[in-house]
C-alpha cells in the first residue's frame, strides 16, 4: 500500500476539506434556498388572501357609500365610494398578477374580474338614477337590490380563491418546515464531519514546523521581490505625479516666455536641479534663442543666442539626442553649454521636438551624478513641453493674425467712410449738374428767342439795305431824310449792340467752360450741346460785328 508523505496527507485532508465545505455548503445552500422558495411563496398565498379580502372589503365600502348616498341624498356617504371604486379595480388587477402562475385561480380570478366590474357599474348607476329621479323612484323599483347576484358572486369566487391559497399556504408549510429540518441536519453534520477533520489536520500540522523556515525563506524572497515592484511602482508615480504637476503649470493661456519660465521652474523644483535654462529655436534665424532661465546669479553671463552646432547644446539640438555631460570641468568652454560651472558635476541636456520638428532646448544642471528617474522624467514629458510650445506659438500666430484683421477691419472701415464722404459730394454734384443743366435749357430758350429776335431783325436790316440802294438815287434829293434815318440808325445800332453783345458774351464764356469740361462731369451729349451754343454764339457775334462795320461804313 502506498505511503503518503506529510505533506500530501495535509494536502488530502484539506483537499477533503475542502470538498466536505463545498458539499455542505452547496446542500445548505439548495436547502436555504429551497426554504426560502417556500418562505416566498408562503408569503405570496398569504398577499393573495389579503388582497382578496381588501377586494370584498373595498367593494363592500363602496356599496355601503352608496347605499348611504342613495338613502340620505348627502355627499359624504359617496367618500367610501369614491375611494372603493379604484381600490377595487387595483385589487382586481393585483389578484391577477399573483395568481398568474395557477390556472386554476387565474380562470376564477378573471370571472371575479368580470362580476366586480358589473358590479361598479351597477353602482354608478344607481347613484346616477338618484340623481335624476330620486330615492322614491329608485325604491319602487327596487334597484337598491340591484348587484345583489354580483355580490354574492364575487363573495363565492373570493372565498373559493382564499380557500384553494389556504390549501397551497398548509402544504407549504408543510413543506418549509420539512425544508428546516433538512437544512439543520446538513449544517449539524457537515460541521461534525469538518470538526474531525480539522482536528486531524491539527494533528498533522504540528508536524510541519521543520518546513516552517523554508517557508519563511520563500516570504523572505517573495518580500524582496514585492520591495522591487514597489520601488518600480513608486517610480511609476513619482513620473507620472511631476507630469501631472507639469501639464498643470502648461496649461492656460500662456505666452512661449511665460510657458517657458514654468516649464524650467517646474522641472527644477520636481527634480531637484540646480539650476536650467529653456532655449526655444527661431525657424527664421535657424538658431536657438534664451527664453528662461532659473536660479542664475547674472543672467547676463548667459548666452542669448547659439546656433545650431555650436558648442555641446547647439551639437545637441543638431543631433537631436539628449546628452549627459558628467566630471567636474575646469574649463566651462571646453563644452560650451549654458550652465555647466566649475561646482556643478553634471548637467543633462535634452532637444524638445513636436512632430518631428525642433521646438527648443532644455538644460539642467545638478550637483553629484543625477539620478536615473530623473533623467527617465525628462524624457518621459519633454514630448508634452513640445506639444505646449508648439500651441503657445500657435497662439501668438494666430492672435498676430488677428490683430492684422482687426487692423484690416479698421482701415476698411475707414475706406468705407471716405467713400460715403465722397457718395455724398457725388449727390450733390449731381444735383448742382441738374441744376446747371436745367439753367442751360433755360439760356438756350432764350438764345432761340434772342436768334428769332435776330433773323428777324436781320431780315429787316436787309430791307433796310434795300432801302438805301434804292435811295442812293435819289441822295441827292433826300440828304435831309437821310441825315436823319443814318441819326435814328446809329443810335439803334449802338443800343442793340450793348444789349446784344453783353448777355451774348455770358452765354459764349459759360458755353466754353461748359465745353472744356474742366471737372470732367459732364457727357458727351452735355459737351456736344455746349460746342454747339458756342459755335452758334460765336457765329452770331461775327454777324453783329460785320453789321456794325457796315454800318460804320456806311456812316
Amino acid at each position: 500500500m502506498l505511503k503518503l508523505s506529510f505533506r500530501n496527507q495535509v494536502m488530502a485532508g484539506f483537499a477533503v476539506s475542502i470538498v466536505l465545505v463545498f458539499a455542505v455548503a452547496i446542500l445548505s445552500y439548495k436547502s436555504i434556498q429551497k426554504f426560502e422558495d417556500d418562505s416566498v411563496k408562503v408569503q405570496h398565498t398569504h398577499l393573495v388572501i389579503t388582497v382578496g379580502t381588501n377586494l370584498i372589503q373595498s367593494l363592500i365600502d363602496a356599496e355601503t357609500g352608496m347605499r348611504g348616498y342613495c338613502a340620505t341624498g348627502k355627499k359624504a356617504f359617496l367618500d367610501p365610494y369614491k375611494i372603493g371604486v379604484p381600490l377595487s379595480d387595483k385589487n382586481v388587477t393585483l389578484l391577477k398578477a399573483l395568481v398568474r402562475d395557477n390556472l386554476d385561480q387565474t380562470l376564477r380570478v378573471d370571472t371575479l374580474g368580470k362580476f366586480v366590474a358589473e358590479q361598479l357599474i351597477i353602482m354608478k348607476n344607481n347613484i346616477e338614477t338618484h340623481d335624476e329621479y330620486g330615492l322614491k323612484y329608485m325604491v319602487d323599483r327596487d334597484m337598491l337590490i340591484n348587484g345583489k347576484y354580483s355580490m354574492d358572486q364575487i363573495r363565492r369566487l373570493i372565498n373559493r380563491v382564499i380557500k384553494t391559497e389556504e390549501q397551497l399556504l398548509e402544504k407549504r408549510k408543510s413543506t418549509t418546515a420539512i425544508a428546516a429540518k433538512r437544512t439543520t441536519y446538513i449544517i449539524v453534520c457537515g460541521s461534525a464531519i469538518f470538526l474531525v477533520i480539522i482536528i486531524l489536520l491539527f494533528y498533522y500540522i504540528q508536524r510541519t514546523f521543520k518546513q516552517q523556515k523554508k517557508i519563511e525563506a520563500e516570504i523572505t524572497v517573495a518580500n524582496i521581490e514585492l520591495g522591487k515592484v514597489l520601488r518600480e511602482n513608486k517610480a511609476k508615480n513619482w513620473l507620472l505625479t511631476g507630469s501631472g504637476l507639469l501639464n498643470e503649470k502648461m496649461q492656460g493661456q500662456q505666452s512661449e516666455k511665460e510657458l517657458a519660465a514654468n516649464v524650467i521652474t517646474e522641472l527644477c523644483n520636481y527634480t531637484n536641479a540646480l539650476t536650467g535654462t529653456f532655449y526655444l529655436y527661431s525657424d527664421a534665424d535657424d538658431r536657438l534663442e534664451l527664453c528662461a532661465s532659473y536660479a542664475f546669479h547674472n543672467p547676463d553671463v548667459i548666452k542669448k543666442t547659439i546656433r545650431l552646432s555650436e558648442g555641446t547644446l547647439g551639437q545637441v539640438a543638431r543631433d537631436e539626442k539628449a546628452k549627459l555631460v558628467k566630471g567636474r570641468l575646469n574649463d566651462k568652454l571646453l563644452f560650451e553649454t549654458s550652465v555647466l560651472q566649475d561646482e556643478l558635476a553634471e548637467s543633462f541636456i535634452v532637444p524638445i521636438f513636436f512632430d518631428k520638428k525642433l521646438k527648443g532646448v532644455i538644460e539642467l544642471a545638478y550637483h553629484g551624478q543625477m539620478d536615473d528617474n530623473n533623467r527617465d522624467f525628462i524624457a518621459a514629458i519633454s514630448n508634452d513641453i513640445g506639444i505646449a510650445i508648439n500651441t503657445a506659438q500657435a497662439r501668438t500666430i494666430m492672435h498676430d493674425l488677428f490683430e492684422e484683421v482687426q487692423q484690416q477691419a479698421e482701415e476698411l472701415e475707414a475706406q468705407q467712410e471716405e467713400m460715403r464722404v465722397t457718395n455724398e459730394e457725388l449727390v450733390n454734384k449731381t444735383e448742382m449738374l441738374q441744376a446747371s443743366e436745367e439753367e442751360l435749357r433755360v439760356q438756350q430758350e432764350e438764345l432761340r428767342t434772342i436768334n428769332a429776335e435776330l433773323e428777324e431783325k436781320a431780315s429787316l436790316l436787309e430791307e433796310k439795305n434795300q432801302a438805301i440802294e434804292e435811295a442812293r438815287s435819289a441822295i441827292n434829293i433826300k440828304v435831309q431824310e437821310l441825315e436823319t434815318t443814318g441819326k435814328y440808325k446809329s443810335e439803334f445800332l449802338a443800343n442793340m449792340s450793348h444789349e446784344l453783345r453783353t448777355p451774348l458774351n455770358s452765354i459764349l464764356v459759360l458755353a466754353r467752360i461748359l465745353k472744356d469740361n474742366k471737372y470732367e462731369n459732364l457727357s458727351e451729349d452735355q459737351i456736344k450741346y455746349a460746342s454747339v451754343i458756342f459755335n452758334a454764339g460765336n457765329d452770331l457775334l461775327t454777324l453783329i460785328n460785320d453789321i456794325l462795320d457796315l454800318s460804320k461804313i456806311e456812316s
